[in-house]
């Protein structure tokens, strides 16, 4: 079954028909030379029963035409080829036609979303849009109030350049890396698992143009046995609640000998939050 477009993806829609016609072109062109390089006429084909007999017509008012033995294989085979590729020139065409035809006539793909972003941001809160920018689901995103993880028992003081206060220097990074790259997030976000437990997932992360939330967790001590349990039964948790490695949650490791680098950080921002 086909992707269902969402409104937010109908720009989409305008860059597949110009590449499409932009194939079409070029096999136009293709079939252009190819009918230019085929043999004069036309392969006029009569059943006769269980027969096949082919009939060469050099001019379209002829009845009957010339008889070509079925023993002359390359010519049948170059005439049946000019056959099939007259009627691919001419469905290309057509294509063609109906998808310039779509792009000069339909509104600009974003004409619906900067309805809403065009608004005065007090009107906003009064709207539920049928689309936005990028920009606005952004910020509506980020609005969501939650209620995160209690930090007050937390003695060490790190601080992320958005003024967050994190758990470590390796969550600063990552915070502060999102930040570079203009990734919205939210900083131990709630997530209810499959068996009913609450866990505060390190950051909740969006990939602002597929809309798609990533849920990051940073397991930092690999190295201590304990922490490594529980680090493998939380993934497990979110596994079992829909949540994969490679689909909608981010991993990153380190342990005492092998610190998080930033260069990691930004792969995995690279590949699933640009």
């Amino acid at each position: 079954m086909p992707k269902k477009i969402k409104l937010s993806d109908t720009h989409l829609l305008f860059d597949i028909a110009e590449e499409r016609i932009k194939e079409l072109e070029m096999l136009i062109r293709e079939k252009q030379i190819s009918m230019e390089k085929a043999p004069p006429g036309d392969l006029h084909i009569v059943n006769r029963g269980n027969q096949v007999q082919f009939y060469l017509r050099l001019q379209a008012c002829e009845k009957s035409g010339q008889y070509i033995s079925k023993k002359n294989k390359p010519f049948i085979k170059s005439m049946m080829q000019k056959k099939y590729d007259s009627q691919v020139l001419k469905a290309a065409i057509r294509e063609r036609k109906a998808l310039r035809l779509f792009l000069s006539r339909c509104p600009a793909p974003d004409e619906i979303r900067i309805l809403y972003s065009h608004l005065h941001p007090a009107l906003k809160q009064y709207i539920i849009p049928a689309d936005m920018s990028d920009e606005d689901y952004a910020v509506i995103w980020k609005a969501e109030e939650y209620k995160g993880k209690d930090v007050d028992g937390v003695t060490t003081q790190f601080f992320t350049d958005n003024g967050e206060r994190v758990r470590s220097k390796s969550e600063v990074l990552i915070a502060n890396t999102l930040s570079k790259y203009k990734v919205p997030y939210k900083y131990e976000y709630p997530v209810r698992l499959k068996n009913g437990m609450i866990i505060y997932v390190d950051f909740l992360a969006l990939n602002v143009h597929t809309r798609e939330q990533f849920f990051w967790e940073h397991l930092g001590m690999m190295d201590h046995p304990e922490y490594a349990a529980k680090a493998i039964a939380k993934v497990e948790g979110y596994e079992e609640t829909g949540i994969y490695q490679g689909k909608n949650l981010i991993l990153t490791f380190e342990t005492s000998g092998q610190p998080l680098k930033t260069k990691a950080i930004e792969r995995m921002i690279q590949r699933y939050l640009l």
